[in-house]
C-alpha cells in the first residue's frame, strides 16, 4: 500500500516527477548573443574606413579623415588643391598607407584603383606608387619642398609643417589658372635643394573642382650634400 500511497500523495500535492542530469532543459538563451563580450552579428569594420591614426603631419594631414575634410573644402581653388597634393607627398614619406590614402583622393578616377586596406580604400595606380618610391630613395627631395636647403644640409627641413611654396616669377607668361588652356591650371613650387622650381598641373572637373594631373616634375632629385672629409 505503501507505493500507492505515494503515488496518491504526489498527484494531489501537484509536484513534478524526479528528473535525471542527463534530461534537464537547456537555459534559454539571452537575445543578442555574443561572443566575449562582442555582437555576434556585430558589423565588421570596413578596411577601407580610415585608419585613425596619425601620419606625424600637423594641420590637415595629421591623418586621413582631416585631410578628407581639407580636401572636400579646397578642392575648388587649384591652388589650395596644388598645396593639398604637396602635403600628402610629405605624409606619405611619413606612413605610406596614409599618405596613399590622401594622394589618391587627389587624382582621377583614371589614375586610382580601388584598395580596401588605404584609408579610403583607393590607392594611386602601380606606375605612380612605383614614382612615388623615389621620395623614399632620396629623401632630401621631400625636405627641399618643407624648407631644407643644401646650405642647412636639408637637416632645416621641417616635415610636419610642410607647405607649397608657389614660384611666380619664374616662366611667369607659362603658368597660372587658365594655362596652357580653359580648365588647366600649371605651378611652379620652390624647392631648397634646387635652382630652379619643380611644375606640377592640374585639370578642372565637371564639377567644378580640381584633381592633380601631371605632378613627376616634383620628384626630380636635388643636389646632393657635400659628405665631410
Amino acid at each position: 500500500m505503501r507505493p500507492l500511497f505515494l503515488s496518491l500523495l504526489v498527484l494531489s500535492l501537484g509536484l513534478p516527477a524526479v528528473a535525471c542530469a542527463g534530461n534537464r532543459a537547456p537555459a534559454p538563451q539571452a537575445s543578442g548573443s555574443t561572443v566575449g563580450s562582442e555582437p555576434i552579428a556585430a558589423k565588421k569594420e570596413d578596411k577601407a574606413a580610415a585608419s585613425g591614426k596619425g601620419t606625424g603631419m600637423n594641420g590637415d594631414a595629421a591623418n586621413y579623415e582631416t585631410f578628407a575634410k581639407a580636401w572636400a573644402r579646397d578642392n575648388k581653388d587649384p591652388h589650395k588643391a596644388a598645396n593639398l597634393f604637396l602635403q600628402a607627398l610629405a605624409a606619405y614619406t611619413m606612413d605610406q598607407n596614409e599618405g596613399l590614402g590622401m594622394i589618391a583622393l587627389t587624382l582621377s578616377e583614371d589614375d586610382v584603383h580601388e584598395d580596401k586596406n588605404v584609408p579610403g580604400g583607393f590607392e594611386p595606380i602601380a606606375s605612380h606608387r612605383d614614382d612615388l618610391l623615389q621620395l623614399l630613395k632620396k629623401p632630401d627631395v621631400m625636405k627641399g619642398y618643407c624648407g631644407g636647403t643644401i646650405e642647412g644640409r636639408y637637416e632645416d627641413a621641417k616635415i610636419p609643417d610642410c607647405q607649397a611654396v608657389f614660384d611666380t616669377d619664374y616662366s611667369s607668361t607659362r603658368q597660372g589658372v587658365g594655362y596652357p588652356k580653359e580648365g588647366r591650371a600649371k605651378f611652379f613650387i620652390a624647392n631648397g635643394g634646387s635652382s630652379r622650381p619643380r611644375p606640377m598641373e592640374l585639370i578642372k572637373q565637371d564639377d567644378g573642382t580640381w584633381k592633380v594631373h601631371n605632378w613627376g616634375g616634383l620628384l626630380t632629385g636635388v643636389a646632393r650634400v657635400e659628405e665631410d672629409e
